[in-house]
């Protein structure tokens, strides 16, 4: 009788499986196709700046935020509106229902560079492709 093998599920691995998946049902081609669909990934590295947008942590004693700023939700996205951005505004009243947001990636390790790689990749080794890429592909 044969035995399984349980291995760990990679990123890699789930987007090959979901890729697979779609074989069958010709969704993979639709998806290619560049007329209709666009991927854009941002990745904003640092404290303040994506904090300013992305946490809005109104009431909290310990957090200041800036004087104009006001609590702001579309569809289900919640972020932190300002006068002096509209263009956020503006971007998440077109794209939210087409936007997914990941906020905040914990990953062992306090280098920098070596956790970035982790986190797009799977993977701390350079050389690996992210998973932007592999979507491209």
């Amino acid at each position: 009788m044969p035995s399984l093998v349980h291995t760990p599920l990679s990123r890699r691995h789930a987007l090959g499986l979901g890729a697979a998946s779609m074989l069958g049902t010709g969704t993979l081609a639709r998806a290619a196709d560049a007329e209709q669909r666009r991927f854009l990934f941002v990745h904003c590295i640092g404290g303040w700046d994506p904090f300013m947008v992305f946490a809005p942590l109104f009431g909290e004693s310990r957090i200041e935020l800036e004087a104009a700023a006001a609590p702001a939700q579309v569809g289900d996205l919640a972020f932190i509106d300002h006068p002096d951005r509209p263009a956020v505004t503006d971007f998440f009243s077109r794209w939210a229902d087409h936007t997914s947001l990941v906020l905040g990636v914990e990953s062992p390790s306090v280098n920098h560079t070596t956790c970035t790689r982790l986190m797009l990749t799977g993977d701390g080794a350079s050389g690996t492709d992210d998973w932007g890429a592999i979507l491209a592909a």
